[in-house]
């Protein structure tokens, strides 16, 4: 008989061996190839403003297949996530969404998971804030739309693989909306006094996560979230700059991003984070002493650092805040404040974007047009000369920005000069180089001159 039952416990290995080799021998990893199902199902179609919403994330994978078209039974899914989504203005104070059960990432094809959940107050922060024997109000009366998320995200290429013998699949999957209804209650509500007195009793991220909620409900001030996002570190300060921004509030307010130069050392991270200020495409060189190879993200773009290496990278368009990131690492060297306020630019002593002014000056003079180019001069700048002296020196006039330089109140502006033929591959012999002076507020032309590059 104890023969046969290590036969049959060989026997299993065996298999469960074969299911495993089979499974490494697929492609270990294929996007969006799966069909599936994504749903929320409530424990019921109504709820007082004062319970917990809670339900349940239904999720099946009914079909997925191999680079190769072969149909898989299980997959492995790389990081899920789960994500409750409703209208923002739904809830009344600082929520948390409360999983109660545990989704393991290697899902079974056609099986059927239901994840139940519980949508509640922040646990810290009602500790804070409620009366006893008085419902604390959660949500505001209405009808709303929930839906939810599964997602499983794509590796970064730099990203160890992963372990599990099953395909990987990186795919997300997204539900229905369904509407839920919450009626009103008796209870108690939260006003700007119990909220300001909930964020000065509060340390840390709860103390941020108060601030954001309420400010963003325009609840606290915005003197409130601004000195928050003062006193605060790392990603909170980031993130609270950023709603701060989102709420329209003007961007030279966050005085604690300091005006970056023409090049940032980077140097690993063992310094406190950094919060520079830039503007709009503005170009700076990278720096970097470090002992080990990184790997930096911002707004998209992505450089291998190394040791000694340096770089040049201008800066995003749009106004916001850009985290400096090390996907090696797995750590954030600190963050840039981009700002399109003229004003702001000037009073945070940053050198002003030339681009567009240099190629205005550029399509003046090639046009010849002597008003043109006069509303772009200094006072004293020779606008006749300067025309006469160039007119035959931009060829036809195919002149692309390059780079510039300078500080707040002097500027540099480079631009290439194309001279090859329509539709061939570009030939830059010469550059206009372009001076500017501050004047008022407004950069001006002092000067304009060709230079022949080396080719």
């Amino acid at each position: 008989m104890k023969v046969f039952h290590r036969l049959g416990r060989l026997l299993c290995v065996a298999a469960l061996l074969a299911m495993v080799g089979a499974a490494m021998a697929q492609e270990p990893v294929v996007r969006n190839t799966a069909k599936g199902l994504v749903a929320v199902q409530l424990d019921a179609a109504r709820f007082g403003a004062d319970e917990p919403i809670t339900g349940k994330l239904v999720f099946q994978i009914s079909e997925v297949r191999s680079s190769t078209g072969k149909l898989l039974d299980a997959i492995s899914l790389h990081r899920p996530s789960l994500t409750i989504q409703f209208a923002d203005e739904m809830a009344a104070v600082p929520y948390q969404v409360r999983w109660r059960t545990v989704f393991l990432p290697t899902v079974k094809v056609g099986h059927r998971y239901e994840l139940a959940f519980t949508i509640s107050a922040d646990p810290a922060f009602a500790a804070l804030v409620k009366r006893e024997n008085e419902s604390l109000i959660l949500f505001k009366p209405g009808k709303y739309a929930i839906s939810a998320i599964v997602d499983s995200p794509a590796r970064v290429p730099w990203d160890p693989p992963g372990r599990s013998p099953f395909v990987e699949l990186h795919q997300q999957f997204q539900g229905e909306a369904k509407e839920i209804t919450i009626t009103s209650a008796i209870g108690q509500e939260i006003g700007a006094a119990q909220a300001k007195r909930a964020a000065g009793q509060a340390q840390g991220d709860l103390r941020h996560q108060i601030v954001a909620f309420y400010a963003k409900r325009k609840i606290l001030s915005r003197e409130d979230l601004l000195a928050t996002a003062d006193e605060a570190q790392g990603r909170a300060k980031a993130d609270l700059a950023s709603l701060y921004l989102a709420l329209e509030y003007p961007a030279k307010d966050l005085t604690f991003f300091e005006p970056v130069g023409e090049s940032i050392s980077l140097k690993g991270h063992t310094g406190t984070p950094r919060y520079l200020m830039a503007r709009p495409r503005q170009r700076v060189r990278f720096i970097c002493d470090l002992a080990q190879v990184h790997r930096l993200r911002l707004d998209g773009h992505e450089e291998v650092l190394t040791t000694k290496k340096q770089f040049d990278l201008d800066m995003p368009r749009a106004e916001g805040v850009y985290e400096l990131y090390d996907d090696v690492h797995k750590q954030a060297w600190g963050w840039v404040l981009v700002i399109t306020d003229r004003v702001g630019i000037a009073a945070g002593g940053l050198r002003p974007d030339t681009e567009a002014l240099a190629l205005k000056v550029a399509a003046a003079l090639h046009a010849q047009d002597a008003k043109a180019l006069g509303a772009l001069a200094a006072p004293g700048f020779r606008v006749d000369d300067a025309i006469r002296r160039l007119r035959f020196q931009l060829g036809d006039g195919d002149v692309r920005f390059h780079q510039s330089t300078g500080t707040s109140s002097r500027a540099k502006a480079t631009l290439r000069i194309n001279i090859a033929a329509k539709g061939s591959e570009p030939v830059y012999a010469s550059e206009l180089r372009l001076d500017f002076v501050l004047v008022g507020d407004e950069l001006k032309l002092t000067d304009a001159k060709v230079w022949d590059v080396e080719r």
